[in-house]
C-alpha cells in the first residue's frame, strides 16, 4: 500500500490499480482512465459504487445525471461514460463533490 502525496501520483496509476478512501478498507478499482479523468468502481453486494476523479480540477464526484444511464458494473458502459465525459455530454455532480486529496489517501498497484 502506498500513500498519496500529491495529484501527480494519480497520473502513474493504471487500469486495475486500487484507490482507497480515508478510513475505508475496501478499495475502488480503476476501470477507465485518460490524462484528465479516472473512473473508479467497487461492487458491494452486487451494487456498483463509483466516483470520477478530475485531475485537472482536483475534485471527485459522481456524474450529474438524475437518472444514471451507465451501468458501472459493465466495462462497456464505463468506457462510454469516459467518452461522453470527454465530449462534454455530462459534468461531475456538484452535490457529491470532494477535493481528491481530502478523501483519498492511498493506492495499491495491481
Amino acid at each position: 500500500m502506498n500513500e498519496i502525496n500529491g495529484l501527480n501520483e494519480f497520473k502513474n496509476l493504471k487500469v486495475g490499480d486500487k484507490i482507497y478512501w480515508r478510513n475505508e478498507k475496501r478499495g475502488y478499482t480503476i476501470k477507465a482512465k485518460n490524462e484528465r479523468y479516472i473512473i473508479i468502481v467497487k461492487i458491494l453486494f452486487g451494487k456498483p459504487y463509483y466516483s470520477i476523479l478530475d485531475l485537472e480540477e482536483c475534485i471527485c464526484s459522481t456524474n450529474d445525471f438524475v437518472f444514471n444511464p451507465y451501468d458501472y458494473r459493465n466495462q462497456v458502459d464505463i468506457e462510454q461514460s469516459l467518452i461522453d465525459l470527454e465530449k462534454g455530454e455530462y459534468k461531475l455532480s456538484r452535490r457529491n463533490q470532494a477535493y481528491i486529496l481530502q478523501v483519498i489517501d492511498r493506492y495499491k498497484l495491481a
